[in-house]
């Protein structure tokens, strides 16, 4: 997808509704930028987030790190369920 832009007196330019769409952006969500070969690139920090070869193994990296413990969260809730029915 290719869409012509305009930046404005204050240097912004403003991301169409289908570029956003395509890219799953939301209002406030952080971008980052670089120029690579004469081009401005933007992207999302979670664009970054790709499968590499370590030692032999595939391993994911660069997506937004996991904070807590989710598996212990679900068995919480879980538990807080059985709990509630209980009740």
């Amino acid at each position: 997808m290719t869409a012509h832009l305009q930046m404005d007196e204050q240097g912004r330019v403003l991301i169409l509704q289908e570029l956003r769409e395509a890219l799953g952006l939301r209002p406030g969500e952080p971008l980052d930028a670089e120029v690579e070969g004469g081009r401005l690139v933007i992207r999302s920090p979670a664009s970054r987030a790709r499968l590499v070869e370590f030692e032999g193994r595939l391993v994911f990296v660069g997506g937004p790190p996991i904070t807590g413990d989710p598996v212990q969260d679900m068995r919480d809730e879980r538990l807080q369920e059985m709990i509630d029915r209980c009740k």
